[in-house]
Formats: C-alpha cells, structure tokens, sequence
C-alpha cells in the first residue's frame, strides 16, 4: 500500500512516455509491459496492475477490439510480475515452508519467467494480426 501511495514520480514518468510512444505499437506494448510487470513485481498483487495502467490505456486513444488485446497483455504482464514477486504469499509460504532461500527458487525461474514473457508477447501479437490490424 505505502509504495502506491508514494507513487506519484512515477506517474509524472508514465504521463511523459505516454506522449512520446502514442503512435507505436511496439513501443505501447514495451510501456504496458513493462509498467505492467513491475508494478505486479513490487505489489505482489496481479489487480495492482490493472487498476494503475488501465486507466493509462485510456490516454492511448485505442479503441475497437484492440482495446481487448491490450487488457489480456496488460493482465497478463502484471500477473507475470506478481508470479515472480517476493511478495507473493505462496513463493513466501514455499520458501519458510520449505526451508529454501529465495535465491535457489529465482534461479529454477530463470528458464520459466522468459518463457511466459516470450508466450505472453508471441500471443499478443497473434492477437494484433487476428483481431486488430
């Protein structure tokens, strides 16, 4: 709660890349992304996300089905990062459970966190050809 609370910086940035990467699909998707999984990463809440860069979507002026596109890109970005979070309570019940560190579980992640960003990015742009362009 205290790091969204104590985001206003960050908005300041996010209004900035807003207007420079308003014409460019790819340079939207790395904004949503990115925005996306770290804001899921350091919450360690998935709805964190949507509800903080949903509202961004808006100043993006898109519309049709490829409003659609870019909300499962933006959920499924921000669910990676809450996956992957410290924070997220089953990795912290897993590791005092357990009894590992959090470096021996990030390293059995270096294989799966690039797989679901690959799948995540691949799938989206399927959608783009399919649905919006």
């Amino acid at each position: 709660k205290e790091i969204v609370l104590h985001m206003d910086g960050l908005f300041g940035i996010l209004q900035s890349v807003i207007i420079v990467s308003r014409d460019s699909i790819l340079t939207t998707m790395l904004f949503f992304l990115v925005s996306s999984f770290v804001l899921g990463f350091i919450t360690g809440f998935d709805t964190t996300a949507l509800a903080i860069v949903l509202p961004f979507m808006a100043q993006f002026n898109i519309s049709g089905s490829l409003t659609y596109v870019f909300t499962y890109f933006i959920f499924g970005a921000g669910f990676i990062g809450y996956y992957f979070s410290p924070l997220h309570l089953c990795q912290a019940f897993t590791i005092e459970h357990m009894g590992v560190s959090t470096s021996e579980i990030y390293k059995e992640y270096r294989i799966y966190m690039p797989l679901l960003l690959l799948f995540l990015i691949v799938s989206t742009l399927v959608f783009f050809f399919v649905f919006g362009f």
